[in-house]
Order: structure tokens, then C-alpha cells, then sequence
């Protein structure tokens, strides 16, 4: 009987191990809306800085061991932008993986964020569509996208019927979308589509203590946070976008 019992407790502390494991093994994509709108502002700052600043900090006091992995909808800051800006054609399929999917990563996503400069469409379907079937592993781990945006599809494109069908035949993917001073029914409603089919939730943020409280919600369901680091943010020259392409009331 006794080492009946004892078999039973080694199993089941086997099994718990095999269960934390799992969990560790989740695998996060950060898709992070980089399109010009953007550019607008909150609180005299464009709505992309204080983002960043609120995914650097909460980055920088995450387990390293997480997978994780960012991928921008748009193109970063470098010569080739010149291109997009003119072809409609290009803007639609603008989507680029900055840090691939792995563990001890959080250290070169914070520098990749500073290569996010707001300029074009939202291609959001085309860019989900390729995180989902790119960017993350074949195995049969979980996988998590944390969407980041402040508004709707910017092409011709259903985001919502997109999630629909993956979903169908995928089961593995979470989408939980931190939406920015969103206010318009065709994106809310788009927004909520893509968490709702896929389990996740949409977090409002319309302020930086709400984005904050937001991107750190959604990371800490799969990822250790400690409140011990510490991290401040980098002072950088931020363009006036009002000045530097049009005027906006957004």
C-alpha cells in the first residue's frame, strides 16, 4: 500500500512538472500596429512613443526565459520606406518580423522598438495572416498574439472573416488586442471579432496608465513579472507629426 501511494505521488509531481513545462513553453508574438495613425497623439505625445515606452518597462521586468517575438504592421525606420510610401500595392502587404519567436529575447525586442516609425496603411489581416503562419513553431505549443493597434483593417481586407476561418481549423491561437482610443464600430467591432474567436480579450486603452495596466494584463496570463527591475525610459528626438506631414483633430 505504501508504495502503491508512493507511486501515485511520483506521478502525479511528474505530471504537474509536465503541466508547468507546458505552460513555459507558450510561445508570444507582440503585433504592434505601426501604421501613420499612430503618429496622433495622447497627452501632447504620439500614441506609438508611449506605447513603447510602456512595453520597454514591462519587458524589461519579464522573465527572459519566455518566448517571445515582435512583428510590426508596417516597415521600420530605413531606407526602403521610401518605396512603400508610394505604392498602395507595397503599404497592403507591409508586415516585418524585428525579433523572431525564442527565449532570452526581450533584451533585442527593446532595441528593435526604437525602429518603429509610424508611416502608411494597416494592413491587419495580411500581417496576422502571415504572424500566424510564419512566425511561430509547428509544435503543438500555444500560441498567444498580443495585437496592438488604434483602429481597423487599413486594406481590403475582413480581419474578422480572416479569424473566422483560421480558427476553424486552428485551435492553438489566442489573439488578446490592447485597442487604443478606439472609437469607431467598424473597428471595435473588428477588434472584438478577433479576440472573441480566438479566446482572448480586447484591453481599451486610452491613456498611458490604461495601456500600461493593459500590455502588463494580457503578458502576465502567460509570463513570470517581477516588480523588482527597474527601467527608465530613453530620452529620444520625438518629430511633431502635425508639423511634419498634416493637420489632424484625431
Amino acid at each position: 500500500m505504501r508504495k502503491l501511494l508512493t507511486f501515485i505521488l511520483l506521478t502525479l509531481s511528474f505530471l504537474l512538472f509536465s503541466v508547468n513545462t507546458a505552460k513555459a513553453e507558450e510561445e508570444i508574438l507582440i503585433l504592434f500596429d505601426a501604421s501613420t495613425s499612430m503618429m496622433y497623439e495622447i497627452d501632447n505625445q504620439p500614441k506609438y512613443i508611449l506605447m513603447v515606452d510602456v512595453i520597454k518597462k514591462i519587458l524589461s521586468r519579464t522573465d527572459s526565459s519566455k518566448k517571445i517575438g515582435l512583428r510590426i504592421i508596417g516597415i521600420p525606420l530605413n531606407p526602403s520606406m521610401v518605396s512603400y510610401i508610394f505604392s498602395p500595392q507595397k503599404m497592403c502587404r507591409a508586415t516585418e518580423l524585428l525579433n523572431p519567436i525564442k527565449s532570452n529575447n526581450i533584451d533585442n525586442i527593446i532595441v528593435n522598438l526604437d525602429s518603429i516609425f509610424p508611416l502608411g496603411l494597416s494592413p491587419m489581416t495580411y500581417s496576422l495572416a502571415t504572424a500566424i503562419t510564419s512566425d511561430f513553431s509547428i509544435s503543438a505549443n500555444p500560441k498567444h498574439i498580443i495585437l496592438i493597434t488604434d483602429g481597423e483593417e487599413g486594406c481590403d481586407q475582413d480581419p474578422c472573416q480572416f479569424i473566422k476561418e483560421i480558427t476553424s481549423v486552428r485551435k492553438d491561437i489566442k489573439i488578446d488586442v490592447i485597442a487604443i482610443n478606439v472609437t469607431e464600430d467598424k473597428a471595435i467591432h473588428q477588434l472584438k471579432c478577433l479576440a472573441q474567436y480566438t479566446g482572448g480579450e480586447v484591453k481599451n486603452a486610452n491613456n498611458p496608465d490604461q495601456m500600461d495596466f493593459a500590455f502588463l494584463s494580457v503578458l502576465s496570463k502567460f509570463s513570470s513579472y517581477s516588480k523588482f527591475s527597474q527601467y527608465t525610459p530613453s530620452q529620444r528626438n520625438i518629430i511633431n507629426y502635425k508639423n511634419y506631414m498634416f493637420e489632424t483633430d484625431k
